[in-house]
């Protein structure tokens, strides 16, 4: 699909990019690459006009912060479920990444005119977010695992065929916005896609040193 006007940034690339082609399929819905192509449009048009960049270089740097090299897996061990970290190649982490970017987008509830770096739940105030991530943790683990493991180790299929809640009422002009503004934080190593990609690094690390 060629550019469709002078302000189309992005026609001449995509054939080039394979990242920018996988973003692409993923947001193809029922068929709809035009709508999936227009709000990729958009999304590489405001990162340029935020960033005074390259945009496909702050999205090639964005899926790079955000790739994986590890998952975690649940294991049921005499009654209790144990995480179990697994080493996963290149090929997976890269579209895992992608995922994990379009679905923070998507749960993103409000477009700001600017990327603000914190997501969702993240207490204002605590630039680390440590303490306030302790605590929480303290106050929500009935059983083995966090509610923070339990996410980063649930599986990938679980979700498709799935809409995202809220998924239905986001125009596709706010999603490219709130894309955009993604992966703008996923550049700086912050936001929510990185933040998950941190902690699933951090529960490996942890079982790593037990061992």
């Amino acid at each position: 699909m060629g550019p469709s006007s002078q302000g189309d940034l992005l026609g001449g690339i995509l054939a080039s990019s394979p990242f920018l082609q996988m973003i692409h399929q993923r947001l193809i819905q029922n068929g709809k690459k035009k709508l999936a192509y227009k709000i990729l449009q958009k999304s590489f048009n405001h990162i340029q006009n935020k960033t005074q960049q390259d945009p496909l270089l702050i999205i090639e740097k964005a899926i790079r912060n955000v790739t994986p090299s590890v998952a975690v897996q649940t294991r049921r061990i005499r009654g209790s479920v144990y995480p179990i970290p697994i080493e996963i190649p290149l090929e997976r982490g890269v579209p895992k990444g992608i995922r994990w970017i379009i679905i923070a987008a998507k749960k993103r509830k409000r477009s700001s005119t600017r990327s603000s770096g914190l997501p969702e739940g993240r207490p204002e105030g605590r630039p680390d977010g440590q303490k306030g991530r302790a605590k929480l943790r303290q106050e929500v683990v009935p059983s083995t695992l966090t509610a923070a493991q339990k996410i980063a180790a649930q599986p990938e299929g679980r979700s498709k065929g799935r809409k995202v809640k809220g998924e239905a009422s986001l125009t596709a002009s706010k999603f490219s916005l709130n894309l955009a503004n993604e992966f703008i934080d996923a550049s700086k190593k912050i936001g929510s896609a990185f933040y998950k990609k941190e902690e699933i690094q951090k529960i490996a690390n942890s079982k790593s040193k037990r061992k």
